[in-house]
């Protein structure tokens, strides 16, 4: 009896855990809300520049991403992501010079789960939203409003 107890104390505190989890997720602003910034601006913050923030954008979204230096900054493993929307590169898993764009439109279903799941788990999650990208073909007709 107290080892069936002992196992639903553990499967509740189990639930509780992954609801909190889920629940706590975040969620990106309404792309409208945000200021926008032209691709000529976003490339000046390519980590060249260190007296300017370090930005990337993903799907549309620009973030700081100035925290990973490590990552993002000149010389880093993914440099090439900063300065530009790397959508298509962050989908593909990929640092190829072709692939350093956000032109989906040849990725295959699970290269979209992918983009969406690298957006959410780790853009989104760790990093502030600072702008959108004028003229992002993720949500097109955004700038006209």
């Amino acid at each position: 009896m107290r080892t069936t107890r002992t196992a639903l104390l553990l499967l509740l505190l189990s639930v509780a855990t992954l609801q909190t989890v889920l629940c706590n997720q975040s969620m990106p602003p309404p792309y409208e809300s945000l200021p926008s910034m032209s691709r000529a601006e976003l490339s000046e913050h390519d980590g060249t520049d260190t007296s300017k923030p370090l930005l990337l954008a993903i799907k549309g979204y620009v973030f700081d991403v100035s925290e990973s230096q490590r990552f993002y900054g000149v010389d880093a493993p993914y440099h090439a992501f900063a300065g530009i929307d790397a959508s298509q590169a962050a989908a593909r898993m990929s640092l190829d010079p072709g692939h350093l764009n956000d032109d989906i439109s040849s990725l295959e279903e699970a290269e979209l789960k992918a983009l969406d799941d690298v957006f959410d788990s780790v853009y989104v999650a760790k990093y502030k939203i600072v702008a959108r990208l004028e003229g992002s073909p993720f949500y097109a007709g955004a700038d006209e409003l």
